[in-house]
């Protein structure tokens, strides 16, 4: 008889679920989800000069775009991830990306009028709806890919996110150069409305795949989230939240000031800065399915985790302490955010059980969004005062914090968790089970 301890785990192997071609369409739907609020998310380096000598505003300024995001960002997820527990994914799909919609349309209000806090508060109603966003695609990924390509599914939805912002880096400069910051901000808000179309469109192939029984949403769920299964979760759990929050900490922090870093310490133009900083999200693009495909086949999540903090270490060190052409640490970061990308978020499904899987994915956000919001701030303070080589010094302490977390969560799991994260494949686990004649039913599908 399983234990306690073990039914996480053994509830993922062996499960019919929607046809493979029924899932793959709805993949789609649900990549171009965060498309567009991921191409607005980084907008404004590439106008980060025009912005701030037209708003009249300071560095610390400036990046209170980012923590005003990040901190609204933090609370409000820890709302969505219970709602599409309770209730249903489409529903939260809908919601918050109207949310999103309406944060671009006020920001780029703001920009049209000058108004510094009208901005702000645009940026508000992004992080309360595009986290959430993240949130659903998370949890809709669960619902339709656990016990199969899940790893892979992940892969593909960052490379469509990554897609928006790569394409970001290569038009925005041209945009704001052509047509002004104004324009560029509006048609980020038309690609926005795409994603919201793109919500509602999912909607549609949710409520089919529920009449035909090939899933169950967190409605009709036997097992309901309840807030005590919070205490459930292992403390692996809660470290490689923390890995997630330093690493992107590092990688957002960043990039919020990634255009002007690059033209300041490396003498490169706007435009060309621009495309330099689209390299890590370039490599990431085909890097994220690679890696999720070879996840789903191998598992080794925390050794994958190391070797990306690894590659960011090395990339912060070349880049505080030596002039080396950036370029090839660059696509070291890219093959380090294609690991994280497929391998931290993807591990929530292996430690949280499915019917907690949303308010897991809330969770991890939230504490991804507190560190992210704090690093922003900080990286303002310190590149107003001292420039930009302290700033990448306090990002390379982040890094070595995360990979110092990445040790406790091998500890841990190989001492109290039988290694599972790194030794669970869909694959692997149907031969146990079969070899046991374990057949099983859980929380979202039906056997």
């Amino acid at each position: 008889m399983k234990t306690e301890e073990e039914k996480p785990l053994l509830n993922r192997a062996e499960r019919k679920g929607a046809p493979a071609a029924y899932r793959w369409v709805t993949l789609l739907f649900t990549s171009l989800l965060a498309f567009g609020g991921y191409f607005v998310y980084d907008m404004l380096p590439t106008m980060q000069v025009e912005l701030s000598a037209a708003l009249d505003i300071n560095a610390v300024q400036y990046n209170i775009f980012y923590t005003v995001y990040s901190l609204t960002n933090c609370v409000c997820c820890l709302f969505g991830g219970p709602l599409v527990d309770r209730t249903t994914n489409r529903l939260g799909a809908i919601l918050f990306q109207s949310l999103v919609v309406i944060g671009q349309g006020v920001l780029s209000l703001g920009a049209h009028f000058r108004q510094y806090w009208l901005m702000i508060l645009g940026r508000v109603f992004l992080g309360m709806g595009l986290g959430n966003t993240t949130v659903v695609k998370n949890s809709i990924l669960n619902m339709f890919f656990t016990g199969k390509e899940l790893a892979l599914a992940f892969g593909i939805t960052i490379t469509f996110a990554r897609i928006g912002s790569v394409m970001n880096f290569f038009i925005s400069p041209t945009m704001v150069a052509s047509f002004g910051f104004e324009i560029a901000l509006w048609i980020g808000f038309g690609t926005c409305v795409f994603s919201l179309v793109c919500a509602f469109v999912y909607t549609g192939l949710e409520i089919f795949a529920e009449k035909k029984k090939w899933v169950r949403t967190g409605k009709n769920k036997k097992n309901k989230f309840k807030l005590k299964d919070i205490t459930k979760f292992p403390l692996s759990f809660w470290m490689m939240s923390c890995v997630c929050g330093l690493y992107h900490a590092n990688i957002y922090a960043m990039y919020a000031v990634m255009v002007d870093l690059i033209e300041t310490l490396f003498n490169y133009s706007t435009f060309m800065s621009g495309v330099l900083a689209s390299v890590i999200y370039m490599v990431s693009i085909p890097g994220s399915i690679i890696v999720g495909f070879l996840v789903d086949k191998i598992g080794k999540r925390c050794y994958l985790s190391m070797l990306a903090c690894i590659f960011a270490v090395a990339f912060d060190l070349v880049s505080c302490w030596t002039n080396w052409n950036p370029i090839p640490w660059l696509v070291v970061a890219g093959l380090s955010y294609s690991i994280v990308a497929s391998v931290v978020w993807t591990s929530v499904s292996v430690l949280v059980d499915l019917n907690a899987q949303g308010t897991g994915n809330s969770i991890m956000t939230c504490i991804q969004m507190v560190f992210v919001a704090t690093a922003n701030l900080l990286v303002g303070v310190i590149t107003n005062s001292m420039g930009y080589k302290p700033t990448i010094a306090f990002l390379f302490i982040c890094s070595c914090v995360a990979l110092l977390f990445l040790f406790g969560v091998k500890v841990y799991e190989v001492k109290k968790n039988n290694d599972r994260l790194d030794w669970f494949t869909p694959s692997k686990q149907a031969k146990v089970d079969a070899s046991k004649n374990i057949r099983r039913e859980d929380s979202f599908y039906i056997q």
